[in-house]
């Protein structure tokens, strides 16, 4: 194993990457993968931030490849990270290590332009893609449709904005609409010409979502077809989201508008009748299904059978079925593509009756069912698998030759149990901690301020709000400030907000302190101006928990205002609370994973220094509060916000001691 240790070590490959660091502890994290991946089986590594998890799997994994055959794949949870590890670490490693390498970057279908779309689109004489004729949407379809002429990927994440996505479907396909093989385009298509490519790399770099669609259809052939590349190693980078995806993915949601695709597919096969009744029931069954979520016998989720509903949901389930039927008789004598289109139509009508009467009956026990209510006030079914593990279990640990989990924050109190029961990792699985390099106790300083009640005190957001000022006189800006619902973000955004305003007028207009809030602006974008603008404050809900990487001065400061215990209004967290034993074997483990992930947005180099402040004192006054603190890194602790000054300043002394 010394050949791909030695990368790592002084005078290795690795050490021409600039800003190298020797890393003991990413030698221990590379050792464990590199052993997965030589001998099989499966492994959970934590590695704590600073430590380099990303090349201390990619170089192992790419060595296996390169020298025994055995690609890998290798999951995000998001694009984002998809993207990074494909435009600049692989292309980096490509430049620096001895060993030459293919890598390639697939994405769901609907990621990629849908050529049979584009060319629709260029062929009409005017792009009309909103229902009310909006300018900003045409505009956007028009910049769409004229980039579809020059693309070489059809990848929407280089068009270089963010369209809307009512203008993106426009253009684009999902697997329910696509027509395969019998598409005549399907030769060029963008999606599949990606797909193709990535059959030989060495390295192929994919998502949490993919991997799970990968797993279902391989599940529903019976191994015949496939999502992905069956490569024989699989990495899963931030493993800590990959159950709360996979219940998403496996579960569905049917509303209005998936009735109202089946609608427009009824009238364009000259079923006006038909499509007419359809409108009238759905709109009039969609309708009761929000009333009924509103009301005070609906908590949360569906229970059981809901009588009312279910007469509603047989009479749609009728016209559905009427339908599926319609769209079958249609494909007579017509051509190919023709025919896929009214194939898919006939599917998407039979899932949708299926899947509204198994909701309203609470049909699997394997589920949670629940209404969710649009922007009218109808109501959509949904439904999230409950527990994925057994269904993990076969699809990838069972699949692959190796399988390693990674991430930040995997164990909790120094333990993988929870972990394994949510992912079904197998008991073999080989275990490893790496803790971070950062000298925590020298770095950042954790202020639980006494001055703040607990969170179920009414006056806590007020109170709340005047202690992120305090922060962000200390920090003079510099402040990241996460919370746990909208509610209190939207209270102490305000507050703050004139504060700002306040202090801005009299200081003759000049601006203190830019003050951004979720929403303002796409998430990726108000980072960007927060690490661009030293001295602002963002402000944000769970997006913003993870996956922030802001180092040096811009962020000093970071706030959260409570404990991130799942929410109760969450269907699952409902269904979790019927089992005993669910607070210490779900809620507070859950919440130990976030706070972690949230804490460890602030230190992020080694010349970093900060404070974190969490506004709930049950961190100090409960028992259950030594789980969390025992999981985060050692820091100095304080109950007062006033210590936060004379920290930075004894910081910034330093800093000065050195530089002389």
């Amino acid at each position: 194993m010394t050949e791909v240790l030695d990368q790592f070590r002084p005078g290795g490959s690795l050490t021409r990457k600039p800003g190298y660091e020797d890393r003991p502890g990413q030698l221990a994290f590379v050792e464990a993968a590199e052993l997965c991946f030589k001998d099989g089986g499966a492994a959970l590594l934590e590695a704590g931030c600073g430590t380099g998890k990303t090349f201390g799997y990619l170089v192992p994994a790419i060595f296996d490849a390169v020298q025994h055959g055995r690609r890998v794949t290798v999951s995000t949870a998001g694009n984002l990270l998809a993207e990074q590890l494909t435009r600049k670490d692989l292309p980096l490693l490509q430049h620096l290590l001895p060993w030459e390498f293919t890598h390639a970057l697939l994405k769901g279908r609907a990621n990629y332009v849908c050529r049979s779309k584009l060319l629709d689109a260029n062929s009409w004489p005017e792009l009309r893609h909103s229902a009310h004729d909006d300018p900003a949407s045409e505009n956007e379809a028009r910049r769409i449709a004229d980039w579809g002429k020059l693309t070489e990927t059809g990848d929407m994440s280089e068009l270089g904005f963010a369209p809307d996505g009512s203008v993106w479907r426009q253009f684009s396909t999902t697997s329910e609409e696509c027509r395969g093989s019998d598409c005549p385009r399907h030769g060029q298509c963008f999606a599949n010409i990606a797909k193709h490519r990535s059959e030989s790399v060495h390295v192929l770099v994919t998502n949490h979502h993919l991997v799970c669609a990968d797993m279902l259809v391989r599940e529903l052939t019976d191994g015949g077809q496939h999502a992905l590349p069956g490569t024989p190693h699989l990495v899963i980078d931030e493993a800590h989201l990959f159950a709360d995806i996979a219940r998403d993915f496996f579960g569905y949601q049917v509303g209005r508008g998936a009735v109202s695709r089946i609608v427009r597919g009824l009238r364009r096969s000259n079923e006006a009748k038909l499509a007419n009744e359809l409108t009238f029931e759905a709109t009039k069954f969609f309708t009761v299904v929000g009333a009924y979520g509103r009301s005070r016998d609906y908590k949360v989720r569906l229970r059981g059978r809901v009588e009312h509903l279910h007469v509603l949901a047989t009479e749609l389930a009728r016209l559905l079925t009427a339908a599926e039927q319609a769209f079958e008789r249609r494909m007579v004598g017509l051509p190919r593509e023709a025919k896929a289109d009214l194939r898919n139509m006939a599917l998407s009508a039979f899932n949708a009756a299926d899947r509204a009467l198994e909701a309203v009956c609470v049909a699997d026990v394997g589920k949670v069912y629940f209404i969710e209510q649009d922007k009218e006030g109808c109501g959509r079914l949904c439904a999230k698998v409950f527990d994925v593990a057994d269904r993990v279990e076969a699809g990838i640990f069972s699949a692959r030759r190796s399988v390693v989990l990674t991430s930040a924050t995997l164990a909790v109190g120094g333990k993988f149990d929870f972990c394994r029961r949510e992912l079904g990792v197998p008991r073999e699985a080989k275990e490893i901690a790496v803790e971070s390099p950062f000298r925590f106790e020298q770095q950042a300083m954790l202020v639980v301020p006494r001055s703040v009640p607990e969170p179920r005190d009414p006056r806590f957001a007020e109170l709340a709000a005047a202690a992120l000022i305090d922060v962000i006189r200390h920090c003079r800006g510099r402040t990241l400030a996460l919370f746990t619902s909208h509610a209190n973000l939207d209270v102490v955004h305000g507050r703050v907000q004139r504060w700002v305003t306040n202090e801005q007028s009299s200081l003759d207009g000049r601006l203190t302190h830019t003050l951004l809030k979720q929403g303002d602006a796409p998430r990726g974008d108000l980072v960007a101006r927060f690490t661009r603008d030293v001295g602002s404050v963002l402000m944000g809900t769970s997006s913003f928990w993870t996956g922030v990487d802001v180092p040096g001065e811009a962020l000093t400061g970071l706030l959260i205002d409570k404990l991130p215990f799942p929410n109760m209004s969450d269907p699952v967290v409902d269904r979790v609370q019927e089992d005993p034993g669910s607070f210490g074997g779900y809620m507070l483990p859950k919440a130990v994973i976030t706070l972690r992930q949230g804490v460890g947005r602030l230190i992020r180099t080694r010349s970093d220094r900060g404070v974190v402040v969490i506004l709930d004192r049950r961190l100090v006054d409960k028992g259950y509060g030594r789980v969390f603190l025992t999981a985060l890194p050692r820091m100095q602790l304080s109950s007062s916000l006033e210590d936060i000054a004379e920290f930075l300043e004894e910081g910034e002394q330093d800093d000065e001691v050195r530089a002389g």
